[in-house]
């Protein structure tokens, strides 16, 4: 969601400070308790001042959070184009990850779903000893999907990115 605010979209703070109140809504709440951060401290300027970056000329990303917590219809100066890639197709993400059709109905916003990928496909390769801390803090993030080859699902977000990066910037091919 970092990439999304350099683009131009602007956190909404009366949604963001409730993100933590909607369960599975924000995956950083727990964070934010065991730290002691209240969202509703934090001043409404702070969370939705204008930190979009003029120099940017496409951004791509994966899975971003909390993007309907973002405002892009207002982004001023006219916002960047931004490729949204679901690991995996956007039904099956989880509710964090969904993008709302408001969003993707904006002309400067696409998405695109990577073929044979998971929402962890987009990690670093598990070694050895990880797969096995992973799996005894019961997380599945080192298995895709089908039998797919880590770096398999690798290739084909690489090959999403570059497509989404030359169709929206044609000048990033010069």
């Amino acid at each position: 969601s970092s990439m999304l605010a350099l683009a131009g979209a602007r956190y909404d703070a009366a949604a963001f400070k409730r993100s933590c109140v909607d369960a599975g809504a924000n995956p950083d709440c727990r964070w934010y308790q065991a730290n002691e951060v209240n969202l509703h401290e934090i001043t409404d300027d702070l969370i939705s001042d204008d930190h979009s970056e003029p120099r940017l000329k496409a951004v791509v990303a994966i899975n971003p959070e909390l993007v309907y917590t973002m405002d892009f219809a207002n982004a001023e100066p006219a916002p960047t184009p931004v490729t949204l890639l679901s690991l995996p197709a956007p039904d099956a993400l989880e509710p964090m990850f969904r993008i709302p059709a408001d969003v993707t109905a904006l002309p400067q916003v696409s998405q695109h779903p990577v073929a044979g990928t998971s929402y962890a496909s987009a990690f670093a390769l598990c070694t050895d000893a990880g797969k096995v801390i992973l799996a005894e803090e019961g997380e599945s993030v080192c298995e895709e999907p089908d039998g797919v080859e880590r770096s398999a699902a690798h290739a084909a977000i690489l090959d999403a990115i570059v497509a989404a990066l030359s169709t929206s910037s044609p000048t990033l091919n010069e």
